[in-house]
């Protein structure tokens, strides 16, 4: 069992630590490279962990930190370490804490986790700022007793009222997917989200234009798979 006092300390001493790096970071760019394209936490297990790439010929520091999306805040997770050396081209591992303390979850949240690498010192005596690159991934935390749906999209929900066409998501999943979608049989496309996922209970609605609504019967989406695989364009019914 993970000792939730000495993450919540642990953390901020290491929030402490990159604040004191600002004045001592070299230019050029970094190469962090993470295992995978999204990071999955159950609520069962309490813990998950990723493995990092240093992929440049030099050490770099890593830090990572959880970054909260403005739709869902009702989580925490604690990156350990927030901050590590990571050698030329040497790999680590980074561990996700969430907090136990929280209500029981009754539906998936999302975040986000940046890795950004910083470059090791080189004291030249000129005040030189270093160009970072930042990887930036979704964190998918599930609740205690909820399987992952591999194609959690098909639950999605459309409905065409007038010339009012609405995306709904019913389930407890959080799907991923392309803001714009397909009307087919008409070659018109839609943005219908404000970005790219749909969290559980979410709908959103976009303006069908005047003439294709009584002959459209289905639309086209693009999704991203829960597990971050591609995957391929997904067809759905419209409801009425």
């Amino acid at each position: 069992m993970i000792n939730q006092k000495y993450c919540k300390k642990y953390y901020l001493k290491q929030l402490v630590a990159v604040s004191l790096l600002g004045l001592h970071i070299l230019a050029g760019a970094t190469g962090i490279l993470p295992d995978t394209t999204l990071l999955l936490i159950t609520e069962k297990s309490n813990n998950a962990q990723m493995g990092v790439l240093n992929t440049d010929d030099e050490p770099l520091l890593l830090l990572t930190t959880i970054v909260d999306i403005p739709d869902d805040k009702g989580t925490t997770v604690y990156p350990l370490p927030a901050v590590m050396r990571v050698e030329a081209h040497g790999r680590q591992i980074v561990r996700f804490v969430l907090d136990e303390t929280a209500t029981p979850l009754k539906v998936q949240h999302l975040k986000r986790v940046l890795f950004e690498g910083i470059p090791a010192v080189k004291v030249d005596g000129k005040g030189k700022i270093s160009t970072t690159v930042r990887q930036d991934m979704p964190v998918i935390i599930s609740p205690a007793g909820l399987e992952q749906d591999p194609m959690p999209w098909k639950k999605l929900h459309f409905h065409l009222a007038g010339d009012q066409l609405t995306l709904s998501n019913p389930s407890p999943y959080v799907v991923r997917l392309s803001q714009t979608i397909s009307l087919l049989m008409t070659n018109t496309s839609l943005k219908i989200l404000p970005r790219t996922y749909v969290l559980p209970g979410e709908s959103f609605s976009v303006t069908v234009p005047g003439g294709i609504t009584d002959t459209t019967t289905s639309l086209r989406i693009f999704p991203a798979s829960p597990y971050g695989f591609d995957v391929d364009p997904f067809d759905a019914a419209i409801e009425r």
